[in-house]
């Protein structure tokens, strides 16, 4: 069964199952093929032993799926297969569910900074916070061209040798103190 093409995040185990570095390296390698746990670890460079008990959290949380068996002598391995081509959040409801998404995603950055610290200080790390002032029609001209480039890039990124993958997150929300009434 290939993956479906789009996979929406809707519970707090999807998002904390997105919180690590080790946990995306595998989803991305899983939308290309099916591996075993041992074909992955090789192919990102740490202990199957490690990587197991992330592989074990992506399965329950439904965003890999085991996809067959094979025999490989006495053992039985277990191929898994992403559940989706790509992931995307579902408008958030309650504020419980905004929290532990925005808990997750800055786990994932201290995650990333503390096990891979080349990819967070490489100079394709970018990191920009500003605050702004906008009108409401500004505000909601750059929110929707925010999502043009994401689905812009989801699109053209397809089967490019050259490309590498990347993360995007995107922290767009109202500060207290300024109301025009």
């Amino acid at each position: 069964m290939e993956p479906l093409d789009t996979l929406f995040l809707t519970t707090p185990l999807q998002w904390k199952a997105m919180s690590h570095p080790l946990r995306l390296a595998v989803i991305r390698l899983l939308r290309v093929k099916e591996m075993t746990n041992e074909e992955l670890a090789k192919e990102i460079g740490v202990a199957s032993g490690k990587l197991h008990f992330h592989t074990k959290m992506l399965l329950e949380a439904g965003l890999i799926r085991l996809a067959g068996t094979r025999q490989k002598v006495a053992i039985t391995e277990k191929l898994y297969r992403a559940s989706a081509l790509h992931f995307q959040t579902e408008p958030l409801g309650d504020r419980s569910e905004r929290f532990n998404s925005i808990d997750s995603l800055f786990d994932l950055y201290k995650n990333t900074a503390k096990e891979f610290p080349e990819l967070v200080s490489s100079t394709e790390c970018l990191i920009d916070y500003r605050l702004l002032l906008l009108r409401p029609d500004q505000a909601s001209e750059l929110r929707s061209k925010i999502q043009s480039l994401i689905a812009e890039a989801t699109l053209s990124s397809g089967a490019d040798p050259t490309a590498v993958p990347m993360a995007l997150t995107v922290l767009y929300h109202r500060l207290p103190g300024h109301s025009k009434t």
